[in-house]
């Protein structure tokens, strides 16, 4: 074989492995789909056995998804007057200037991501 029928072989190979790895994903949500519940009174979904009771969706009704609170927007804390003078002091001035700014940059970024956590 030459070097592109070589080359053209392993691109065949590897599109039949993503058709395969494709099909057995579909195939495990398929597997799921008829496992997952949804609280009729909360809204909440989970994956589990097999509904025993029906469950009727209100298509009228409006979808509200509330947020994991880990992802919830948080108000941004800025810092005060004192505070950005107080990481411009804690960088050693007498470094070159061009690292002297870098440092006072990142001196006030680590104290915004301590502020902001």
């Amino acid at each position: 074989m030459s070097l592109m029928q070589d080359q053209i072989e392993a691109l065949r190979q590897a599109i039949a492995e993503a058709e395969n790895q494709y099909a057995v994903k579909a195939a495990a949500l398929a597997h799921l789909s008829d496992r997952i519940q949804i609280d009729p009174k909360t809204g909440n979904v989970s994956i589990g056995s097999k509904c025993e009771a029906e469950v009727k969706w209100d298509a009228s009704a409006p979808l509200v998804m509330t947020p994991h609170p880990a992802f919830q927007k948080r108000e941004w804390v800025g810092l005060t007057d004192e505070e950005i003078d107080t990481a411009w002091r804690s960088v050693d001035y007498t470094v070159p200037y061009n690292q002297f700014r870098i440092d006072v940059a990142r001196a006030i970024e680590a104290k915004l991501k301590e502020k902001n956590q």
